[in-house]
């Protein structure tokens, strides 16, 4: 099985290894699907996984991931989902050429496999603030 693509989101680095920022029950978690995280200080969460709560005091790197690319030519964003394609956005009015279908009023969608010839893309990481230092839950994306 070829391995997922990680979702885009927010995220905090544990040494060189980066998990997902959720907000849970008032609190804010890091979230892992790996057993392994159990070195970081993870523990067995009640819906599956591995989660880590997370206090004021921790000074972690976070950040936003997104990606960014083109198909055949065409600048789009790339978000992965759970099933193991890519759905790919863009407002260039040429994909339709590519097979794009409508998603809104100005904006074209196409899902692909990761490994598609006519995709190229990067991930990219947005700097961002730790929101539980602040002591909000509020699941904004900056």
């Amino acid at each position: 099985m070829t391995e997922l693509i990680p979702q885009t989101g927010r995220y905090a680095l544990i040494g060189k290894r980066a998990y997902a920022v959720r907000a849970r029950g008032g609190r804010w978690i890091l979230w892992s699907a790996d057993p392994q995280s159990a070195r970081d200080g993870f523990v067995s969460a009640a819906k599956g996984g591995y989660e880590r709560e997370l206090a004021p005091e921790d000074d972690l790197d976070v950040f936003l991931r997104d990606y960014r690319g083109a198909y055949r030519g065409v600048s789009v964003e790339v978000f992965p989902n759970r099933v193991g394609t890519l759905m790919l956005t863009t407002k260039d009015r040429r994909a339709v050429d590519f097979g794009f279908q409508p998603l809104e009023r100005d904006e074209w969608t196409l899902i692909v496999k990761p490994q598609d010839a006519g995709l190229t893309y990067k991930e990219v990481r947005t700097p961002t603030s730790a929101p539980w230092r602040t002591g909000s839950t509020r699941r904004s994306t900056s």
